[in-house]
């Protein structure tokens, strides 16, 4: 029996991967910083991790499961002090904008509950 197939966002160390890779065969991992990339290739030296979206043969994957861990700091009570204008939210707008674009059957996303409150990030996703 194969496993359903999954792509991670923004999992950096890669905790998540590793709990996902129990049950998923896991065909890569998207970052846009080095600091994660680099700290995610010694946890996981076989897993693709391209820096940037454009490197990403996008069109030829299609994840049933797609997971999630962007920055949570835009809205932890120790740095929300920028609000929508922290440029770490982008970080979260380009992985809801991936899910959309490849329609994964589940889109799974890790955060702070702030994030999802409506004086926290839920204007990322209304407006």
């Amino acid at each position: 029996m194969s496993r359903p197939v999954a792509l991670g966002l923004h999992i950096y160390s890669g905790a998540f991967t590793l709990g996902m890779s129990r049950h998923f065969k896991i065909i890569g991992q998207w970052e846009e910083g080095p600091w994660a990339a680099d700290t995610f290739e010694l946890n996981f030296p076989k897993v693709p991790h391209p820096l940037a979206l454009e490197d990403w043969p996008v069109r030829d994957v299609q994840p049933q499961v797609m997971y999630a861990n962007p920055p949570c700091a835009p809205w932890s009570a120790a740095g929300s002090r920028l609000g929508m204008a922290d440029p770490r939210v982008q970080f979260t707008k380009n992985c809801v904008e991936l899910a959309l674009q490849l329609k994964p059957e589940v889109f799974v996303v890790e955060s702070v509950c702030r994030a999802w409150s409506p004086n926290g990030g839920r204007a990322l996703f209304e407006g």
